[in-house]
C-alpha cells in the first residue's frame, strides 16, 4: 500500500487553526491559490463532510468572518 504523507507549512496550520477556532469544525486541509484574473489568494479549506455546515455557519457568517479577517476570498469544500 502506497502512503501519502501530507505535510503543512506555517500558514496553512495558522489558517486551520484560526478557522477552526472561529467554527468549531474540524479541518483537514487548507489549500492556497492564487487567482489567476486579479492576482489575489483564494482559500480553500478541505472540511469533513459532517461539518460543512458548521464550517461555514449560519448564514455564512463563519465564512464572512474569516473573509473580513484575512481579506481573501474563502472556500469550504467537504472531504469524506
Amino acid at each position: 500500500m502506497l502512503r501519502k504523507n501530507i505535510k503543512l507549512d506555517r500558514q496553512s496550520m495558522e489558517l486551520i487553526s484560526l478557522f477552526n477556532n472561529i467554527s468549531g469544525a474540524i479541518i483537514k486541509d487548507c489549500l492556497i491559490f492564487q487567482s489567476p484574473e486579479n492576482n489575489s489568494d483564494i482559500i480553500i479549506f478541505l472540511v469533513k463532510k459532517e461539518d460543512v455546515g458548521k464550517a461555514i455557519g449560519k448564514a455564512g457568517e463563519h465564512v464572512k468572518d474569516l473573509m473580513n479577517k484575512l481579506q481573501k476570498k474563502i472556500d469550504v469544500i467537504p472531504w469524506s
